[in-house]
């Protein structure tokens, strides 16, 4: 990676357009922020595979187009990110929890929490045919776009990607680069994202009276009804009319998560939507906690925090000042 490296930090919303279109797809951030802020891009390509880090020191909302026929593997190491898809789907994907995978043909909007690094990983036309072609790809990234990273060929690929990224910043640091180490981690890499792709594959066989998207959307309405009470996945299961297994099942295959997880983050999106909107009501923030479901106020801003990049007590004043919520 030592000839084939990129860095750049920058205070420029327009630097950062173009630099990131130059290197993975053509992109165009909207709703330019007021206040400006750093970026930072640190790219390494190996033979087949291409890492690229982006570190945004504030909200931004990126549009990222279809071209250039480049599939991508979106994770996030610190903050989070939500991701629309061309039919208007919204996921949202949180640090250690899930990554993104983009097919060559799909655009997708990004809106990223203040203070989010992600990790990308880019895979041209010839590895994608080496993994099974573009058309698999794109299949498993239309049907499964989460995918959950804590177990697997996922977790195992979250931790090659960790050290790579790592070699990377140590090559700017003027630290000289093994080629044998890269060129087996690189290996490693490639079948660990082959063996994900195989999870899909096999996920994506026809099944007899599979009930996954009406139960899972059975399931995912009783949630969103009943966020302040104190739910457990067997009262979802029973609610969605299917066994405590096939629920689990649902939420990994169709949603790269687990019900206690998306639950929590249906909580955490609830409450974001009436800060938002100015509900947050006469007993302040715990109460809006307590009835999204929250028992613990600490916890609740916790999680809030982890998933969003701020505080909620910060986005409150910061509505009410009508500014930026930026720690």
């Amino acid at each position: 990676m030592d000839q084939r490296q990129f860095w750049r930090r920058s205070d420029s919303l327009e630097e950062f357009e173009a630099t990131m279109s130059g290197l993975l797809r053509p992109c165009r951030v909207e709703g330019r922020a007021r206040t400006r802020y750093r970026t930072e891009v640190l790219h390494g390509r190996l033979d087949r595979v291409g890492l690229t880090s982006v570190s945004l020191g504030g909200p931004a909302q990126v549009r990222v187009s279809a071209e250039k026929g480049i599939s991508l593997l979106q994770v996030p190491l610190r903050g989070g990110f939500a991701a629309t898809d061309r039919r208007g789907a919204t996921r949202h994907f949180s640090q250690g929890a899930a990554a993104q995978i983009v097919a060559p043909d799909a655009p997708v909007l990004l809106e990223f929490q203040p203070g989010t690094r992600m990790l990308i990983v880019d895979l041209g036309p010839q590895q994608l045919e080496a993994m099974g072609g573009a058309a698999l790809f794109s299949r498993i990234a239309r049907d499964r776009p989460a995918v959950a990273l804590t177990s697997g060929a996922a977790a195992r690929m979250l931790r090659l990607l960790t050290f790579l990224l790592a070699e990377i910043e140590m090559q700017q640091a003027d630290a000289p680069a093994d080629a044998a180490i890269e060129a087996a981690m690189e290996q490693a890499l490639v079948a660990v994202i082959g063996a994900m792709l195989d999870g899909g594959r096999a996920d994506l066989r026809p099944a007899a009276a599979d009930p996954g998207p009406d139960m899972l959307r059975r399931a995912e309405a009783f949630m969103a009804a009943h966020l302040d009470l104190d739910l457990t996945p067997a009262r979802i299961a029973e609610a969605a009319g299917t066994s405590l297994r096939s629920l689990h099942r649902a939420f990994r295959v169709h949603r790269g998560t687990t019900p206690l997880t998306a639950l929590k983050a249906m909580r955490l999106d609830r409450a974001r939507a009436e800060i938002e909107a100015g509900r947050i009501g006469g007993d302040g923030l715990t109460g809006l906690a307590m009835r999204c479901g929250f028992g613990h106020m600490g916890l609740f801003a916790a999680d809030y925090r982890q998933r969003f990049g701020v505080l909620p007590s910060r986005m409150a004043q910061g509505r009410q000042r009508g500014g930026l919520f930026q720690d």
